[in-house]
């Protein structure tokens, strides 16, 4: 009689999914190239993020210090690459990737989508709607903030 294979089962749900999604839009290469590679690390920032995305998706509230657990029983190697196990994926690695995130991707992203200044004809707000002459700050000298036309809070 032969032998049956070793297989493994992992409960890999749409995660898989996700991963692809991921994988598509270069995420992982993206943030690695604007984080540039850390002295020792064995889970790039890019890598973490992506870890964290599937997690977060996986619906599963837990605390940090249990982000490994959620990939117990999971294909890390085949959703985040060779090399990367549950163990890997701990609360310290995720807590400097996030730390990375907000000191040099997110300002970066905040730099860029931050409007010029104002000028006389009005500012641009962040999202690119320009004010209009009545809403611009020096045309509502004088009024209440807000759209009520009585005193501020109140609806009259």
């Amino acid at each position: 009689m032969e032998t049956p294979p070793n297989l493994q089962v992992y409960d890999l749900g749409h995660l898989g999914l996700v991963a692809s999604v991921l994988d598509r839009i270069r995420l992982v290469q993206t943030v690695d190239r604007l984080v540039g590679p850390r002295p020792g690390e064995k889970v790039s920032t890019g890598m973490a993020l992506k870890a964290a995305l599937l997690n977060a998706l996986g619906f599963v509230a837990a605390p940090l210090y249990l982000f490994g657990h959620f990939f117990q029983g999971k294909p890390t190697e085949h959703l985040l690459g060779p090399g990367v196990t549950p163990d890997l994926l701990n609360d310290d690695r995720v807590g400097r990737m996030l730390d990375t995130l907000v000191t040099e991707v997110f300002l970066e992203v905040a730099r860029e989508a931050t409007p010029p200044a104002s000028t006389s004809t009005g500012g641009t707000r962040a999202w690119g709607k320009r004010w209009g002459p009545s809403a611009s700050p020096t045309a509502t000298a004088g009024r209440t903030a807000g759209p009520w036309r009585g005193s501020p809070g109140s609806c009259g």
